[in-house]
C-alpha cells in the first residue's frame, strides 16, 4: 500500500473525530461501519476553498443517484494534490 493511500485512509477514517461533536476517535470507531455501499461524489467542479453544501450534494445527488441512508459517502475534492481541506457546510 503506498504512503499516499495510506494516509487517505487514515485522513477518512479519522473524519468523526473532526466533524462530529463529541465524536469518536480512531481507536473507538467499529471497522465494520467503514465498510458497505458507498458513492463517490466528484467535487473537483468546485473552486478551491468552496464549501460543499447541502445543495451541492442535492444537486450530485440528483444527477448520480440517491444516496442511501447508511451509504458511505467519499467526497473526491481533488484538493489531495494541493494539501488544502474543503470545508462541509453544515457540520454535522
Amino acid at each position: 500500500m503506498s504512503a499516499e493511500l495510506r494516509r487517505s485512509l487514515r485522513y477518512a477514517y479519522s473524519t468523526p473525530v473532526h466533524f462530529i461533536p463529541d465524536g469518536k476517535g480512531i481507536d473507538k470507531v467499529d471497522i465494520r461501519q467503514l465498510t458497505g455501499r458507498n458513492c463517490c461524489l466528484d467535487m473537483t467542479h468546485l473552486p478551491q476553498n468552496s464549501a460543499i453544501t447541502l445543495a451541492t450534494i442535492a444537486h450530485r445527488e440528483a444527477r448520480d443517484g440517491e444516496i442511501a441512508a447508511k451509504d458511505i459517502v467519499l467526497f473526491r475534492t481533488g484538493h489531495d494534490k494541493s494539501g488544502v481541506a474543503v470545508p462541509i457546510v453544515p457540520r454535522l
